[in-house]
């Protein structure tokens, strides 16, 4: 299976392409703003008077060379579904009216070549991201292994080596129906068929409105400003719908590679999932990261961008059941638990407390971490995010022992998990002055840790010194782990 840090080299890759797509498509936005330009200096050119050009001025029918103007640009433009041929053909409906309708029809051209190159590259970006992500998830389950010369950081697969793994087909014959559709149910292509109407009717409005007053050529040029522009001018205005345009790419292709992802864990039966974020992730991902792992099949398994918001990049990957997630800990002569160090023989058998531990936290792991986390700072007054602090700490961070070259997570301790347990709990007269103590144990030596990069034991002896829970756990009379 991938690792989270395989797969965040992976989300880096996709951000990579996201910018890559996105330069391409300021360069039909870009020519749209050159082509507007353009007929406006031509409209000015042609027909101002004193070096004004009003609306007076474009009143009259159109003449010849106007319309051999505008059927040249009208061949350039080339519909590619009915949609975009619907717009066109309105457009040319109201292009004979008289010059300021052939005026508005060219501005609406300009958009609509920019918006049919979009909606183009878009379409044709899902249906690589879907059919690219369904091959690396399938290539790198260990169900579907492939042989050695198939690396996990590969995007190009043999589609009959992965066929001979599984019905890939099933999950591709799929793309039609999942991309087109938004998480809403909606269609993404409708989204940017708005955007480009809102565009179009927004430049026209600011080209009526400068009419109105007399548009000279300083007048015109401003309306084409590169410094600071505002959306009351042109640049401005198509800047801004390229800029919306940016986000709905960006989302729409990271949802399909969460839909493909989840298609494919579905498919072969992978019951887990950890939730991977991007570099320099929000809260809200963060958080979700740290509810992880997730039953893949549960009605609350977070979507993307559904469950996060619109630009995230955050990514998925399959994990073993967290039930057997303890057992494969090799119980060491010395059990690291965090708050606590126990001593141990190596004939000592694994004990029922050991066995209660390992399930409590593992249920404390499949719960989502945010409710427990704001039950604790409400039963204790800690702030919430000196508890995430904490339950990152004890549940889920890897930390470096001495003598040991790779980092691990706690060993699961029955005494802290009974105080968790107390923690969490709805009623606060359970909660001990020991289970206080192991907060702000595990705190201050999260911070030791993390701040000045010691190792667990130099964290946990200096801590120990003003929080130490295993005395206080001995003066309440419990017995310590």
């Amino acid at each position: 299976m991938l690792t989270v840090k395989q797969e965040r080299a992976y989300i880096d890759k996709m951000i990579a392409e996201d910018k890559q797509l996105n330069e391409r498509k300021n360069a039909y936005y870009r020519q749209a703003l050159i082509e507007i330009r353009n007929h406006l200096n031509y409209f000015y050119l042609a027909y101002q008077e004193n070096e004004v050009l009003s609306i007076g001025n474009l009143l009259s029918i159109t003449s010849r060379d106007d319309q051999a103007e505008y059927q040249q640009q009208a061949r350039i433009v080339q519909p590619t579904d009915e949609e975009s041929d619907k717009h066109k053909r309105e457009l040319n409906a109201i292009a004979g009216f008289d010059k300021m309708h052939l005026l508005m029809a060219s501005i609406g051209l300009s958009v609509l070549g920019a918006t049919i190159k979009t909606q183009k590259l878009l379409n044709d970006s899902l249906h690589d991201e879907f059919s690219n992500e369904v091959k690396r998830q399938y290539s790198n389950l260990p169900v579907h292994k492939q042989s050695p010369t198939i690396k996990a950081s590969d995007l190009l697969f043999s589609h009959a080596k992965l066929s001979k793994y599984g019905d890939i087909d099933r999950i591709l014959a799929k793309a039609d129906e999942i991309i087109p559709t938004t998480v809403k149910g909606e269609q993404w292509s409708n989204t940017i068929w708005m955007y480009n109407d809102n565009l179009v009717g927004n430049v026209q409005n600011i080209v009526r409105k400068s009419l109105l007053g007399g548009l000279t050529n300083s007048d015109l040029n401003k309306l084409f400003s590169n410094i600071k522009p505002t959306p009351h001018t042109i640049t401005g205005a198509v800047q801004q719908t390229d800029s919306v345009i940016e986000r709905i790419v960006r989302t729409e292709r990271a949802r399909v590679m969460d839909d493909a992802q989840m298609a494919v864990f579905k498919d072969e039966g992978v019951e887990w999932f950890d939730w991977v974020t991007e570099a320099g992730a929000c809260g809200k991902c963060i958080d979700l990261e740290s509810g992880s792992p997730y039953r893949t099949d549960s009605p609350d398994a977070p979507t993307i961008p559904e469950s996060s918001h619109a630009n995230c990049r955050c990514s998925k990957v399959a994990t073993s059941d967290p039930d057997s997630l303890f057992s494969k800990l090799i119980k060491p002569a010395v059990v690291y638990s965090g708050a606590i160090i126990s001593d141990w023989s190596d004939e000592k058998p694994i004990s029922k407390t050991e066995e209660k531990a390992k399930r409590m936290y593992s249920e404390f792991i499949n719960r989502k971490a945010d409710p427990q986390i704001n039950a604790v700072a409400v039963n204790t007054g800690f702030s919430r995010k000196a508890i995430r602090m904490v339950y990152n700490h004890i549940f889920t961070d890897k930390h470096l022992f001495e003598g040991s070259g790779k980092k691990h997570q706690f060993f699961p301790s029955y005494n802290m998990a009974l105080s968790w347990q107390h923690l969490i709990g709805n009623n606060k007269n359970d909660i001990a002055k020991s289970d206080l103590l192991m907060l702000e144990h595990e705190l201050y030596e999260s911070i030791l840790m993390k701040s000045e990069n010691w190792t667990y034991e130099k964290a946990h002896n200096e801590t120990e010194k003003i929080y130490n829970y295993r005395e206080e756990l001995k003066k309440e009379g419990i017995d310590v782990d």
